[in-house]
């Protein structure tokens, strides 16, 4: 039914046979449906599980990566002779990065992106609906 449906049924059947006609329980209803959803409305909810699709949008190091030079790569002089080359493609060889907010190589990582719940943008067969818990935690009574 609806929220104000059910609180008119419930208070026909709560007056018993003398509310056969419903009396006054269509307006009772829905002034009752209108507390009710003021009150939930003024409520704040609280994520307590969550498990949401991230998009990092942005993955950067605060300075310059090290490289080593690999020993093999050689390169003419201009006298002739060959010699090691600081530079030439496939060269160089940079080792396992180590990426942290606390400092690693490159100093410290900087990243931003989104979290989404709900409807994925970044993938139509990956979602998370069913994995987020929303719980009303402290209840305002508009006592305070």
């Amino acid at each position: 039914m609806g929220l104000k449906a059910d609180l008119e049924q419930a208070c026909v059947e709560g007056l018993g046979p003398q509310a056969s006609d419903g009396g006054n329980c269509d307006k009772i209803s829905q002034l009752q449906a209108d507390a009710i959803i003021k009150f939930l409305q003024a409520q704040e909810f609280t994520i307590t599980e969550m498990k949401a699709i991230l998009e990092v949008e942005e993955l950067k190091t605060q300075t310059f990566l090290q490289a080593d030079i690999n020993p093999a790569v050689t390169y003419v002089s201009p006298a002739g002779a060959p010699a090691p080359l600081a530079g030439s493609k496939k060269g160089v060889t940079i080792p396992k990065i180590n990426l942290s907010k606390n400092g690693g190589q490159g100093g410290l990582l900087v990243s931003t992106g989104h979290a989404y719940i709900g409807r994925n943008p970044v993938s139509r067969n990956e979602t998370n609906e069913s994995k987020t818990k929303v719980k009303l935690v402290n209840i305002k009574d508009g006592t305070e």
